[in-house]
Order: C-alpha cells, then sequence, then structure tokens
C-alpha cells in the first residue's frame, strides 16, 4: 500500500504558500489536509489540492475516486475536484456524506455515503 501525504494543515495554513513555496512543500508552511492512496484514491481536495498533486508529479488522470471528509474549503473545491475529471477518460467518483448538497459537474458522479 502506498499513502501518500499532500497536505496535514487546517485552514491556518501560511500564505507564503502562494509565493515563496508555490512550487515545494516545506515543513514551515503546510498545505491545507489532502492524501492518496495507492496513485488513484484521494482523500480530500481542498485550497492546495491541485497543488500538491502538481508538485508530488501525480498523474491526475489515474485518481478514481475522491473522498471528502467534509465539504469545507480546505477539504472540498469544486473548481478542482472538476480539473481532475476533466483529465480522465472515465466519471471520476466522489464520495460525500448521505445528506450534503453538492452541484452537478460534468464526468463526476456523486457518491453517497452513510
Amino acid at each position: 500500500m502506498k499513502f501518500l501525504f499532500l497536505g496535514t494543515a487546517a485552514f491556518d495554513y501560511s500564505s507564503k504558500l502562494a509565493t515563496e513555496f508555490i512550487d515545494c512543500f516545506d515543513l514551515n508552511a503546510r498545505r491545507s489536509s489532502s492524501a492518496l492512496l495507492n496513485d488513484k484514491y484521494l482523500i480530500d481536495c481542498g485550497d492546495h489540492g491541485l497543488d500538491s498533486l502538481r508538485i508530488a508529479k501525480v498523474d491526475i488522470a489515474k485518481i478514481s475516486d475522491v473522498f471528502i471528509t467534509h465539504l469545507h474549503r480546505d477539504h472540498y473545491n469544486t473548481e478542482y475536484i472538476e480539473s481532475i475529471a476533466k483529465k480522465k477518460n472515465e466519471e471520476l467518483r466522489v464520495w460525500v456524506r448521505a445528506d450534503a448538497v453538492v452541484p452537478k459537474l460534468e464526468n463526476v458522479v456523486f457518491m453517497r455515503m452513510e
């Protein structure tokens, strides 16, 4: 099993992520919480999701499922989910709470979790 941490911060992440650390990971500027399991299961995709995947050189077309722990912006960014879905030939499965209110997105199927 391969488990890659892409970010471990809460919403109080550093503003330096937009400038000084835009192209690298740094212990003093943690990114919003996210992890990748076996190169295809993404857990959360918030404010730094795409940058973290780019820096880690992840082929986002291989991501089959995104598991959203909750719908705060530091864990869920609609535009980033759409960007991942556009790179895929098949639908991207995005797992959310059963009662989550989500938009209709092209090439995305929302799966409801209990």
